[in-house]
């Protein structure tokens, strides 16, 4: 199968955008403020990903720390100050989907690894596999709701990591990333 025919196949499967049905928040303000929660789990987690692959010092660790903080706080004043409301339109509704989605696949895989981990017992891989591939259908769903492909996304991809790793990584091109040439090889304005 090729990544635009899986693309295509996983939307058969996708739920429809209905954010009028809401079982256990009172209303869209509600899941926003919860999604938050997913924010700060992804910052500690790319937090751990700095420190361990990229060997980044812990007072540039720091520094970032209390940024993703500010961050955070920003967004939770602004959910407390405007009854924010989700655009119903397939777009929001499928990107919230998505990244709830992965966020969720990610932790059962973190939580595969810590119990294999403490129990002494072996990593169970076909479980690995499955949680990837419930990945890639939250992937797909996220590219059918910006318009993107699977093909495009690994280009564009390569020609960002290529800008910031020409030769091949590096701890120091970690840190000291040139994010104006990353974005124009992305097509974006700095």
């Amino acid at each position: 199968m090729t990544p635009t025919d899986y693309l295509e196949q996983s939307g058969r499967t996708a739920a429809p955008v209905d954010l009028s049905k809401k079982t256990c928040f009172p209303n869209n303000n509600s899941v926003l403020h919860q999604s938050v929660d997913v924010i700060t789990g992804g910052q500690s987690a790319d937090m751990i990903k700095r420190a361990v692959f990229y060997h980044s010092p812990l007072d540039k660790m720091q520094v970032r720390g209390d940024t993703h903080l500010a961050m955070v706080e920003k967004i939770y004043l602004g959910l407390a100050e405007a009854e924010l409301d989700l655009d119903v339109s397939d777009v929001e509704g499928n990107l919230l989907h998505a990244i709830l989605g992965i966020s969720s696949e990610a932790g059962e895989m973190m939580e595969e690894l810590i119990l294999a981990k403490t129990s002494g017992r072996d990593l169970d891989l076909i479980n690995m596999r499955e949680e990837v591939g419930d990945i890639m259908w939250y992937l797909a769903m996220a590219l059918r709701a910006t318009g993107g492909t699977f093909e495009e996304a690994m280009e564009r991809n390569i020609a960002k990591l290529s800008i910031r790793y020409p030769d091949k990584f590096t701890s120091e091109k970690a840190h000291e990333r040139d994010l104006s040439a990353e974005q124009e090889s992305l097509g974006q304005d700095a």
